[in-house]
């Protein structure tokens, strides 16, 4: 893997950083005549944020000469998207009246909680509805939310159900993401004993409801990504919300008295300082907002940002969760995992099975010497993250 952006990632890079934080775009460094701009726009809509991109996009294609052609069908796909997010918060706010008139407290995870946090919170694409809830009320949510009308789709997920009700997927939690029985992860579970009664009140457009505290949803949005890392499911989106979330929701004296010592118990500072210093470097966040994370190393923020970009834009050609397989079969198999000599085990069965799967046609083709060369490197740039090791 070249650990390099190419022209069209980079310029991808700069319309971001030019719509979110009124970042300047050197016009000057790309040669108009040679810009892929199906290029661009596909990129953007991989990585789900097309709106942001075509946000003021007269004044790209005043900037650029972009011809009209090229932009019209992704205008369609944004309209449609921005219809899309209105139809998924009104069922939003239906569940949230259901809920709050049965008692039943709850969070808003992700989704509509962050668009809160962007200039234009009806460019941040939504997909389904994420609810926090407590284990003992778990049950009794369900079965009011399916008395009107929601159906169950998926059944007994590793930490949540999954309702569907008009194309709306709605996703009841009972934890905010699959959390170990380690010792740090009994730290992660106390630390949201209490979420539930420390939520706040958000309001997006027309409609109000409850999100969890700044330092809960701090540690939420981490252990998020993080799980989206390793399932190489971790877009421009995620890192975009974490860049505006730091930005609208936290100071720097917040930071280190309110989120940095949660994060120091549970093994994830240092993945915050570096996921934080990716945003500076490459989504236009300002340092002087998070000085708490100058301390990254800015060469690790670079290969762990590209490695993420390049592994979400080419998965469905070359799977690359294999060279994170050790990974996987932690997730898979947390049990069999706590046995350090059957890790080793455990990522060759990954690995055939994904070969068995290839040679069946369910899975893509892929080249044996480029995913090894790719294991070394990722993997040697993965085990500086520290992540979960306390202190860090």
């Amino acid at each position: 893997m070249k650990l390099k952006l190419n022209d069209s990632e980079a310029l991808l890079l700069d319309i971001i950083k030019k719509n979110l934080f009124d970042t300047p775009i050197d016009v000057s460094a790309y040669n108009r005549e040679e810009i892929d701009w199906g290029g661009v726009f596909r990129e953007a809509c991989r990585h789900n944020v097309l709106p942001i991109v075509l946000h003021n996009i007269n004044d790209l294609i005043a900037e650029f000469n972009i011809p009209e052609e090229k932009v019209e069908k992704w205008r369609i796909t944004t309209y449609n998207q921005i219809a899309f997010n209105e139809k998924l918060m009104f069922y939003q706010n239906r569940v949230v009246e259901i809920l709050d008139k049965a008692h039943i407290p709850y969070a808003v995870l992700k989704g509509s909680s962050l668009s809160a946090c962007y200039p234009r919170p009806d460019l941040r694409i939504l997909q389904d509805i994420d609810l926090l809830l407590k284990p003992s009320d778990f049950g009794q949510a369900l079965s009011i939310l399916c008395e009107h009308g929601f159906n169950r789709r998926i059944i007994g997920k590793h930490f949540h159900e999954v309702l569907e009700k008009d194309d709306i997927v709605v996703e009841p939690h009972y934890s905010v993401s699959y959390i170990d029985k380690s010792n740090t992860g009994g730290r992660i579970r106390d630390f949201f004993e209490d979420a539930l009664e420390r939520t706040e009140r958000e309001t997006v457009g027309a409609y109000s409801f409850e999100v969890l505290s700044v330092a809960h949803q701090a540690v939420a949005l981490l252990l998020h990504m993080e799980r989206h890392i390793a399932e190489n499911k971790l877009d421009l989106r995620r890192i975009c919300d974490w860049a505006m979330f730091v930005y609208r929701k936290t100071t720097n004296e917040i930071w280190v008295s309110q989120i940095e010592p949660e994060l120091i118990r549970c093994g994830l500072n240092k993945f915050a300082m570096l996921i934080t210093k990716i945003c500076v470097i490459f989504l236009g966040l300002s340092s002087e907002h998070c000085s708490w994370a100058e301390g990254a190393d800015s060469n690790l923020c670079k290969k762990l940002f590209i490695i993420i970009y390049k592994n979400y834009s080419i998965s469905s050609k070359q799977p690359s969760f294999i060279v994170l397989c050790a990974l996987r079969f932690r997730r898979e198999f947390p049990r069999l995992s706590k046995i350090p000599i059957l890790i080793p085990l455990g990522c060759i069965f990954i690995q055939l099975r994904y070969l068995y799967e290839m040679s069946t046609g369910k899975r893509a083709k892929i080249s044996v010497l480029k995913t090894v060369h790719e294991a070394v490197q990722i993997s040697h740039i993965f085990s500086k993250l520290k992540l979960y090791k306390a202190g860090y």
